[in-house]
């Protein structure tokens, strides 16, 4: 999931910066994702800053993860440092809990 860290203050809307705080995520803390009327909970497992070019690296090796020891992963990734667009901070977490009633 991608979400804007800044904004332009000319070009405002309410997810203009979805994800301010992603900085602030540290691993083991718990994320909670909304779908389809679900919510998911995940565990952050890892954390990385990578340059544009380089953010399929991270998606290809925790498919691979994925595919090897059947977890789902999902990756919160927003422009860093903020206020840039220079590189990207992937914050990857692995499912815990789902909660399958609507």
């Amino acid at each position: 999931m991608f979400g804007h860290t800044s904004q332009e203050w000319w070009k405002y809307n309410k997810y203009g910066m979805a994800f301010a705080h992603i900085s602030q995520i540290q691993i083991g803390d718990v994320v909670q994702v909304v779908w389809d009327g679900h919510l998911y909970e995940y565990k952050v497992v890892d954390i990385q800053v990578k340059y544009p070019q380089h953010v399929n690296e991270t998606y290809q090796q925790y498919a691979k993860l994925s595919q090897n020891n059947g977890k789902n992963y999902v990756t919160l990734m927003g422009c860093y440092p903020i206020g840039t667009a220079k590189q990207r901070m992937l914050v990857i977490a692995e499912q815990v809990q789902t909660d399958s009633t609507k």
